[in-house]
């Protein structure tokens, strides 16, 4: 069977995958990850986790539809559960929490346990910021991460290392957490995709601030208006920087 042809958001995600005996897929939805991620070789297993029997029915469904052989349909295991809570201490080498909000993935990884997985490949459909800010305090080291675009949408995944544990959270020092997982503007964008001058980043960069303007406008005069505004004019500094190195006008020195 010739793989499927996966939408640019997945096709991003699973490149982001490294190699693994065991992948678990948390939120699973129709499976379409998991069978990618067996059918390229990059895992020799895949745990498909998701919160209900009816959600996993629809899954089970799902691989029915896609030719699997039998090798490939044993490679790939269902279990229901809310979050991590289906694995076991030490039971795969990376852990893809996608597809869904990121106070829903904030959420699911401040209860843990953190000890199922080595890795963890994030993809955030929402509230990118709050998850960075939410790692970096948590002691995770940033990897990787990676943005495409796809239609007028931006997507944006961060390929993370959890804290050395216990399973929960760890609390590091500042200067720890900064260097583990440093930030450009407060954690509006990604440092690793500034620091690389990553194309799509730069597109983003320009849509977010002419958002940024639209919303600064409608709350004129309010206190939430003026921090927008700042926010926008630092995002402005950063194109102007960009546009600086790549004219030959210097470094920004990162």
């Amino acid at each position: 069977m010739v793989d499927r042809v996966l939408p640019a958001r997945l096709e991003a995600l699973v490149s982001l995958v490294p190699p693994a005996g065991i992948v678990a897929d948390i939120g699973t939805g129709d499976a379409l990850v998991p069978v990618a991620l067996i059918r390229r070789g990059k895992a020799r297993r895949v745990i498909a986790c998701d919160k209900s029997a009816a959600a996993l029915d629809v899954c089970r469904r799902k691989l029915e539809q896609y030719e699997l052989s039998a090798d490939e349909r044993r490679s790939i295991e269902l279990r229901e559960g809310d979050g991590l809570s289906p694995l076991k201490s030490g039971e795969t080498q990376v852990a893809i929490i996608a597809g869904m909000g990121g106070l829903t993935i904030t959420s699911i990884l401040a209860r843990g346990p953190l000890d199922v997985a080595d890795t963890y490949v994030l993809g955030p459909m929402s509230h990118q910021k709050d998850l960075r800010l939410f790692l970096q305090a948590g002691g995770f080291t940033l990897v990787d991460e990676a943005m495409i675009r796809q239609g007028s949408k931006f997507y944006e995944f961060e390929v993370v290392v959890p804290p050395a544990s216990d399973g929960a959270v760890a609390q590091p020092a500042a200067g720890q957490m900064r260097a583990r997982f440093p930030l450009m503007l407060e954690g509006e964008i990604g440092a690793l995709l500034w620091k690389r001058r990553d194309p799509v980043l730069k597109e983003y960069l320009v849509h977010r601030e002419g958002k940024l303007r639209a919303l600064e406008e409608r709350l004129e005069r309010t206190s939430r208006a003026a921090e927008i505004g700042r926010i926008r004019k630092e995002l402005l500094k950063l194109l102007s920087k960009w546009d600086a190195r790549w004219n030959g006008q210097g470094s920004t020195g990162g």
